[in-house]
């Protein structure tokens, strides 16, 4: 069960930034990683296994694409947003545009790491969480 005092955190786009993000949220005492999703089969999925994060396909058919390759996969991202009070996405900007529009219906709050939604998630609150916890609460309002 998960600790109600922790925001629970899932990370779409397991790249150069969303392995940075998904680590440091990992890391954090008051933060839980829900889940990592992404769309590859190869290396990247199996480091996030193997550190222990939880693996979600972006779509059902990327998640049978992983399990085709043998990887342990959790679910989907829909499943993932269910799970998580927040979502950074860390996708290229051109995938970012349109998983805000999928995801607005969604109850995660998603914070995309390319805009200006949030930045102060990816430069600060890893470091000062109260202006995440700022942010998560305004945006609730």
């Amino acid at each position: 069960m998960a600790d109600p005092k922790k925001i629970r955190v899932g990370v779409n786009g397991f790249g150069v930034i969303g392995k940075r993000v998904a680590a440091a949220v990992a890391s954090q005492e008051d933060m839980s990683l829900a889940g990592v999703s992404d769309v590859v089969t190869d290396w990247r999925a199996g480091t996030a296994l193997r550190n222990g994060f939880r693996l979600f396909g972006a779509t059902a058919e990327y998640a049978g694409a992983m399990r085709a390759a043998g990887l342990d996969v959790t679910g989907t991202l829909d499943e993932l947003l269910g799970q998580a009070d927040v979502v950074v996405d860390c996708t290229p900007k051109r995938m970012a545009a349109k998983n805000i529009d999928m995801c607005s219906s969604n109850t995660a709050r998603i914070l995309n790491a390319f805009s200006r939604v949030c930045p102060e998630f990816v430069a600060l609150s890893l470091r000062n969480r109260a202006i995440f916890r700022s942010k998560l609460t305004k945006a609730a309002v």
